[in-house]
């Protein structure tokens, strides 16, 4: 959640930071990925979903956009990095 132009959180406060379909409303998205880097602990990982809508313009079924939800995509993502790192994963 923003403040005027900043994130009320100190720097290097987070593991990750996550947007979805927020880039795309803003003047100047680089002052928002800024912020989101700002709050970022060394090694976080900063994720963003916007819509496709390439894929719906070219028509025919195209589409470089996945069906999944962005909870799916993070989880997904999650998992495979727990993985990388525990060599295994239990769900519960």
């Amino acid at each position: 959640m923003l403040v005027g132009n900043e994130i009320p959180l100190p720097d290097e406060s987070v593991d990750m930071a996550m947007c979805q379909t927020l880039l795309m409303h803003l003047k100047k998205p680089e002052k928002a990925l800024q912020e989101m880097k700002r709050i970022l602990k060394p090694g976080g990982i900063i994720m963003c979903k916007e819509p496709d809508n390439l894929g719906v313009s070219l028509g025919d079924g195209y589409s470089s956009e996945t069906e999944r939800t962005i909870e799916e995509q993070v989880l997904e993502f999650i998992i495979s990095l727990y993985t990388r790192i525990y060599h295994e994963i239990m769900i519960c």
